[in-house]
């Protein structure tokens, strides 16, 4: 247990002590809104995929922490990766290809391609993309004759990555957070903190907790449904915002308008 961990973990029992009139017996939960015996961590308030977030971090139950983290926030690890590689290289990484839907369009339309373990079929082509590894083979559903019929027609890669359920559950998780981190047990056990955190977060938890990642999403789409209006991007701000746990603002959205400015934690 490290120095940040031990006193992190010692203000929050402190500060639930001063809320409820004693103190924890391991730690309580602001999101299962349980006190027991279980193994913690310190886990970041905004997941560190997120590039450029701050580092902020708190005491967690590591199984709710790992459950968000690798069920949600880890999709955003292949989003930073996106950034930093070519579309053929994607393409030739069957795992990577599968991740972002990646197609080969040919004028607009898609032609079905394969990864072969063997010898190309006759009536297919195998081709060579940029600096694909040659030992990677690539398959087009596409007889060799029509293929060189098309070699002057518009060839494109296209690929895709739907994550609109991933950051509705992540930015939810990190506000939930964030709250808890600036304000401690007096948010937790007000009707908002109990409602983000135990009806929505930690019910989504129990429900869920031994569901496979592969199957998660749709879990979640049904199970947020209601909620998708409780988030909303901010494309952007007139007063440099970096993140309400960096420098301690908030948006307040209120009939249309929106106030802003520095707040009272």
């Amino acid at each position: 247990m490290n120095t940040f961990f031990k006193a992190e973990l010692a203000r929050l029992n402190a500060d639930f002590a001063e809320t409820v009139g004693s103190s924890f017996a391991n730690f309580f939960c602001p999101v299962l809104y349980k006190d027991e015996e279980t193994e913690l961590c310190q886990g970041h308030i905004i997941n560190a995929a997120f590039d450029g977030s701050s580092r902020t971090c708190t005491v967690q139950r590591r199984d709710v922490d790992n459950f968000f983290g690798s069920r949600f926030e880890s999709d955003f690890v292949d989003i930073a990766k996106f950034k930093k590689i070519s579309l053929t290289e994607i393409l030739a990484d069957p795992f990577l290809a599968k991740r972002f839907n990646a197609k080969i369009l040919l004028d607009g339309n898609p032609v079905e391609h394969f990864y072969p373990t063997g010898r190309v079929p006759n009536q297919f082509s195998r081709i060579q993309v940029g600096d694909m590894d040659p030992t990677t083979p690539l398959g087009l559903k596409m007889h060799r004759s029509e293929l060189r019929d098309a070699a002057n027609q518009k060839w494109e890669i296209d690929v895709s990555r739907d994550v609109t359920v991933q950051m509705l559950v992540s930015t939810m998780k990190a506000a939930h957070l964030s709250l808890f981190k600036m304000l401690g047990y007096r948010y937790v056990f007000t009707t908002s903190g109990y409602f983000v955190g135990r009806t929505i977060l930690g019910e989504f938890f129990l429900q869920n907790a031994e569901v496979r990642k592969r199957d998660i999403e749709t879990k979640a789409i049904n199970f947020f449904a209601s909620n998708v209006h409780m988030v909303r991007p901010v494309i952007s701000t007139t007063f440099g915002a970096e993140g309400t746990i960096t420098d301690r603002k908030m948006l307040c959205a209120w009939a249309g308008a929106v106030l802003h400015g520095p707040s009272s934690f």
